[in-house]
């Protein structure tokens, strides 16, 4: 996908079958706001960039570098969690065509980012841990290249559901 190989699991299709989508409170959506300018802040420490993008590719290697960060300051992984989580979904719904929903479904509730006209999510908060957790290099640029993927299949009418609003 433009150009890049890249590997990836998947679950199957979409939200489950039996889910609901909730819009974000005011409160919510101002704590998104929130970290992604702390998000700013803290890309400028492990950034060579002069102008920060929190585009994906450059999300990774904020990452990979805050990982290999030995200093006693460093922030700890669940703040870097929210901050990367919400700059990484904010991309997504900026470029993609996306909204941030909270969906509840039989495995518990959990902000998404989902098309706005097709059944295509993901869960940004959750990409940023395992990628952390699990140490996935350059794994938030792979899921929105996959995500960019399936939204292109879907205009070309591909076999993707609508989705409920």
């Amino acid at each position: 996908m433009d150009g890049q190989i890249i590997t990836t699991t998947e679950s199957d299709g979409g939200p489950a079958h039996n889910y609901t989508l909730q819009n974000l409170t005011k409160e919510q959506f101002q704590k998104i706001r929130e970290d992604i300018d702390q998000a700013k802040v803290f890309a400028q420490k492990y950034s060579d960039q002069k102008v920060i993008m929190l585009d994906s590719e450059n999300l990774d290697l904020i990452l990979d570098k805050w990982k290999k960060d030995l200093s006693p300051d460093k922030l700890r992984e669940e703040k870097v969690v929210e901050l990367i989580g919400s700059a990484f979904g904010q991309n997504i719904v900026d470029n993609l065509d996306f909204e941030w929903k909270v969906l509840v479904d039989e495995y518990g509730t959990d902000y998404t980012v989902i098309h706005k006209v097709y059944s295509i999510n993901g869960f940004p908060f959750s990409s940023v841990s395992k990628a952390v957790s699990q140490s996935r290099e350059k794994s938030l640029h792979g899921i929105e290249l996959v995500i960019k993927h399936k939204v292109q299949e879907a205009q070309k009418d591909m076999g993707y559901d609508k989705r409920m609003k």
